[in-house]
C-alpha cells in the first residue's frame, strides 16, 4: 500500500465523519478540508493522487498533527463501520455493492455522447463500489474532452437515485438523446449552468432541454474492474 493510498484511505474516513456530522454538500466538505475547490475533491475522492502540499493543508484544517494523513491509523472495533476494497481504500462497509459496467461512452470534441457500446444491463464487468443507489452503474469513458478530471479509459459510476449537489460532476441526458458528463455550477431562473471539464467552458442549458441529470458517483481506474 502507497503513500496515495493511504492519503486516499484517510481522506475517505474523514469524509465521513463530516458527513456524519451533518456536511454532506461537496462545496461545504471541500471548505471544511482546507477550502479547496470541490471539483477537485471529487477527483481525490475517485482516486487521484493526493500530493503532499495538499495532505498537509488537510491536516491543518482538520488539526492533525503533520504527516497524519501519510499513515495508516486503527480503528476502534465499535467504530469499524470503514474497510479496505480490493484497491486499498476506505470504503463503507455497510454500503459496497457491485456496480455494473454497462457500456462506454465515446466522447467528441464537445463532450458529448448519443450511443453507449451495448444497452444497460449487458455490460461487461463490475466494479466494487460504496453506494447506496440500487440502480447505480457505470461507464467507461473513451476520448479526451473530460482530461484531466477523468482520464480516457477511466471509469464512472453514474447513480440515478441521488440528488446532485452543486460543485460535483453530473450526467447531464438532454430531449435531443445528446449525453454529457459537467461540473455543475448552478440552477436558478429556469437554467442549468454547467461547466465544461476540458476547457472550463460554462455551458447555460434550459429547463425544458434536459431530461435527466444523474449524480457521478465516482472515478475509477481501470485496474479496479472485475470479471
Amino acid at each position: 500500500m502507497d503513500v496515495f493510498q493511504i492519503r486516499h484511505s484517510n481522506l475517505m474516513a474523514l469524509l465521513l465523519k463530516l458527513e456524519r456530522a451533518g456536511t454532506r454538500r461537496a462545496v461545504d466538505q471541500a471548505q471544511r478540508l482546507g477550502g479547496m475547490n470541490p471539483s477537485f475533491l471529487s477527483q481525490l475522492k475517485g482516486g487521484k493522487n493526493m500530493g503532499g502540499d495538499v495532505a498537509r493543508k488537510i491536516e491543518q484544517a482538520v488539526q492533525k498533527p503533520h504527516g497524519w494523513m501519510d499513515s495508516r491509523h486503527d480503528i476502534p472495533a465499535d467504530e469499524r463501520v470503514l474497510e479496505f476494497d480490493e484497491t486499498a481504500r476506505y470504503v463503507p462497509r455497510s454500503s459496497l455493492r457491485r456496480v455494473p459496467v454497462v457500456g462506454t461512452a465515446s466522447l467528441g470534441m464537445d463532450g458529448y455522447w448519443t450511443d453507449l457500446e451495448y444497452p444497460k444491463g449487458q455490460g461487461d464487468g463490475y466494479f466494487e463500489f460504496p453506494t447506496t443507489d440500487k440502480d447505480a452503474y457505470v461507464l467507461q469513458v473513451r476520448g479526451g474532452s473530460m482530461h484531466p478530471a477523468i482520464r480516457s479509459g477511466w471509469y464512472v459510476v453514474i447513480e440515478p437515485n441521488k440528488s446532485p449537489q452543486m460543485g460535483e460532476f453530473v450526467m447531464v441526458k438532454l430531449v435531443d438523446g445528446r449525453s454529457t458528463v459537467k461540473e455543475f455550477l448552478w440552477h436558478r431562473d429556469g437554467e442549468y449552468v454547467l461547466n465544461a471539464i476540458s476547457t472550463g467552458e460554462r455551458l447555460v442549458i434550459a429547463e425544458d432541454d434536459i431530461e435527466a441529470i444523474h449524480h457521478v458517483g465516482g472515478i475509477l481506474p481501470p485496474s479496479g474492474r472485475q470479471s
